[in-house]
């Protein structure tokens, strides 16, 4: 987490959270590693509760969780990649390419009509 959080102050920043959108990479990155941790936090609390009770019904449930808990570390582990993936693309771009990205940005606001103002009337 502390890695992704990280990008918070670079450039790639913008990128990658794509001015707030709430389906942004950012913010699928983000959900994807909090729910490694609640599944990986559920298979534990699963596991101890299947060997304390002996009760083979959580003993199956813990067994789902262990196998399902590898697999998202699999998936969380790949979407780390491509975040780096995309970080090495911006680095790559240079002063040049940022400087490019918010030229793209400013006309798309400046072609955007001005937000009326209330006169107070």
């Amino acid at each position: 987490m502390a890695i992704v959080l990280a990008f918070s102050s670079a450039p790639i920043f913008r990128l990658l959270a794509n001015e707030g959108d709430p389906r942004s990479f950012f913010m699928r990155l983000i959900a994807s590693l909090v729910h490694f941790i609640v599944v990986q936090a559920a298979a534990l609390i699963l596991g101890v509760l299947g060997k304390m009770t002996g009760n083979r019904i959580a003993d199956g449930f813990a067994l789902f969780f262990l196998f399902y808990g590898v697999m998202v570390t699999v998936a969380t582990g790949i979407q780390l990649l491509q975040t780096a993936g995309l970080y090495n693309a911006q680095a790559s771009l240079g002063t040049e390419g940022e400087q490019a990205a918010l030229k793209r940005q400013s006309d798309q606001q400046a072609s955007q009509p001005p937000a009326s103002i209330p006169n107070g009337d």
